[in-house]
């Protein structure tokens, strides 16, 4: 009699490896998506949500096939503990779920049977080799960053050290992918040992050739047998790299990677101020052809064209989310060429862009025709949690968690609210959600001085319509112990949007002052035409 089976997949920063065309969470559960999990039982499926996706989840996900959960309020293990008998072996890939993740599965279903297999290879998912084009870094400072590493290991008497992040490989080796989707990291992970010895074990996707000098050889699960005690961060590591003895320690790369150098600071500015004139160059077009017919997917795709006009530009950092409409009440929204509708009133843009000297992520929400009270209203108090973030002053060894109500606040006073964190963590030519800092009511990591971060509050109702606005910003080091931010993002808020009699003095006084800087500083990198109509779109209150 065969057993029966269920399948569990939890898509992370663990599935960088799969590729985007074949996605095993939309194999398996119908949504494309960058987090979610999902569980596949004989007669039972669920998908496990967060906040972002659960609106395009009610649009996309056959209901017969699959109920669909907020994870924060309903954790897949209590479904499986309702829904699957402990007779069901479970079916999970190792690779995709931490050391971490795993043990936790276990400690919460004790009675359940695991089953490790090749999800890939089970659902006939065959992925794309994949070319390595190798850029280094102008400076090289792996030396000093492997004192970091070096640290940990002689700290807690390790043989070596694996560092299974690719952004934090990346990081110490000073190297980046050039030609990878969205993130140009190297898939890969770094063995550090006592004996000041490194060697990168990179994924199997990728292709090589005889010159290739970044790629170690052996198998890392070989290799690591020739060490007694190695550290690895349980909530970074794959489930599938195994040995007898483990010490599990934080990546000591996240904080400082974080921490962004003087140059690198100059650089992401520059990069910053190249993607707003794209956008502003955007924003001027489609003001003057919307009236023609313009679709999310047509919005979406000439953004990249803007963006591709700029220097350095090597691709964008992250799927364009162009929504219009009613689809811009849903947080993450991206058109395609079988889904995707004609712009009429609204369009919601969150986009970004990789640079050779810096990532970018902004978005502005836009209106075409007389919005209407409500959404003036939404937009205003989205608008005014953006401007009481930007302008906050804040105590040093502040966290995240603090920050995150300012934003909230006036939405809060009209009983409204956003499923999504205010804020998120920006990478160098990297990640374009780095952490460990965010503005989040359940992260508590200090912001320190050279962190970039997003903040991007929003409001959305349900098949009417949605308002995000985002800027980037760096959190820099004023007097006294306090920090401010400075806002890098340099692109205009819709004034026409708003309700300028719900803004404050010192709200309209910020207002004016951004305008001004974006006046300022785009005027000569603009055509005649283009900063005619930016003059008059950002007018001063």
């Amino acid at each position: 009699m065969n057993q029966r089976r269920a399948l569990i997949y939890k898509k992370t920063v663990l599935s960088r490896s799969v590729s985007p065309c074949d996605d095993i969470l939309r194999v398996l559960g119908g949504l494309e998506a960058s987090a979610g999990s999902v569980v596949v039982a004989e007669n039972a499926g669920a998908l496990f949500l967060d906040g972002r996706y659960t609106v395009a989840a009610k649009k996309y996900v056959d209901p017969s096939k699959f109920k669909i959960f907020p994870h924060e309020f309903f954790p897949m293990v209590d479904w499986i503990c309702q829904n699957i008998p402990p007779d069901v072996a479970i079916g999970y890939d190792p690779r995709f779920y931490s050391h971490a993740e795993y043990k936790k599965l276990q400690e919460a279903l004790p009675l359940h049977q695991w089953t490790a297999l090749d999800l890939r290879k089970t659902l006939g998912i065959v992925v794309p080799p994949r070319e390595l084009h190798i850029y280094h870094m102008p400076i090289n400072r792996t030396k000093e960053k492997l004192e970091y590493v070096r640290e940990v290991i002689f700290r807690h008497k390790l043989d070596a050290y694996l560092l299974c992040d690719p952004s934090s490989v990346c990081w110490v080796m000073d190297v980046r992918d050039l030609e990878a989707a969205y993130a140009p990291l190297v898939l890969g992970h770094l063995l550090v040992t006592k004996d000041d010895e490194m060697a990168i074990y990179l994924d199997e996707s990728y292709v090589f050739d005889e010159t290739n000098v970044i790629r170690s050889k052996g198998r890392l699960g070989d290799v690591l047998k020739k060490y007694h005690l190695i550290g690895l961060d349980p909530n970074e590591t794959p489930a599938s790299i195994q040995h007898p003895n483990i010490l599990p320690i934080r990546n000591p790369c996240l904080l400082p990677k974080a921490l962004k150098t003087t140059g690198e600071m100059a650089n992401i500015k520059c990069a910053a101020l190249q993607d707003s004139v794209a956008l502003i160059n955007f924003l001027h077009w489609i003001y003057t052809h919307q009236a023609n017919g313009v679709t999310e997917l047509a919005a979406a795709e000439k953004s990249l064209y803007f963006r591709k006009m700029q220097p350095n530009f090597l691709g964008e950092s992250f799927p364009c989310i162009a929504a219009a409409d009613e689809n811009s009440a849903i947080v993450h929204y991206s058109p395609n060429k079988s889904c995707h509708k004609k712009i009429e009133k609204i369009l919601l843009l969150d986009s970004g862009g990789q640079y050779k000297h810096g990532t970018t992520d902004i978005t502005r929400t836009i209106c075409f025709t007389e919005p209407g009270e409500k959404p003036r209203l939404l937009y205003t108090l989205v608008l005014k949690g953006h401007i009481a973030l930007a302008s906050a002053k804040i105590p040093a060894g502040s966290g995240g968690a603090r920050l995150d109500s300012l934003a909230r606040q006036f939405l809060w006073g009209r009983f409204l609210d956003y499923n999504h964190s205010t804020g998120h963590g920006i990478g160098y030519m990297a990640d374009v959600h780095e952490g460990p800092m965010a503005l989040a009511s359940c992260n508590d990591i200090p912001l320190e001085h050279g962190m970039v971060l997003s903040n991007e509050p929003g409001c959305y109702l349900e098949n009417d319509f949605g308002v995000r606005l985002e800027n980037m910003m760096m959190v820099s080091e004023v007097m006294d112990g306090f920090l401010m931010f400075e806002t890098i993002s340099l692109v205009p808020f819709d004034m026409n949007f708003m309700l300028p009699q719900l803004l404050t003095a010192e709200e309209i006084a910020w207002l004016n002052r951004y305008h001004q800087l974006v006046l300022d500083s785009v005027a000569d990198k603009l055509s005649t035409e283009t900063n005619l109509w930016l003059r008059s779109y950002c007018h001063i209150l």
